[in-house]
């Protein structure tokens, strides 16, 4: 059974925003319907120095791309052995926005394993 702080932070976490925008952004890119923005659960709270494009499949959601934002205020861009560091936060969550929706036109590239 799981422990009472698990608990508590679940619902806190209920009550919170799944991806909250970044500083420099005026809004996140548009996606597909099929995908959607996340900030991933670590521990017991949000990351809110790293975004995901996921789709949800009827087995587990699947990350198509990730952005993770770096100390030096640069962002990481990823998706799957696509790979770019950039400075200006817009270009490059619109460059992921685009691959992801690329992977997710190669249905085979999230058919199978997640990442």
């Amino acid at each position: 059974m799981p422990f009472r702080h698990a608990h508590r932070a679940a619902l806190r976490r209920s009550n919170e925003p799944h991806a909250i925008i970044p500083a420099s952004l005026v809004r996140l890119p548009l996606l597909p319907a099929a995908l959607g923005w996340r900030n991933p659960v670590r521990g017991d709270d949000y990351d809110r120095f790293e975004w995901q494009i996921y789709i949800v499949l009827p087995h587990a959601s699947v990350t198509l791309a990730r952005v993770i934002a770096l100390a030096d205020v640069s962002f990481e861009f990823r998706a799957g052995d696509a790979y770019a560091r950039l400075d200006c936060a817009a270009p490059g969550f619109e460059l992921a926005a685009a691959w992801a929706t690329a992977r997710l036109a190669e249905r085979s590239s999230y058919l199978g394993a997640a990442e």
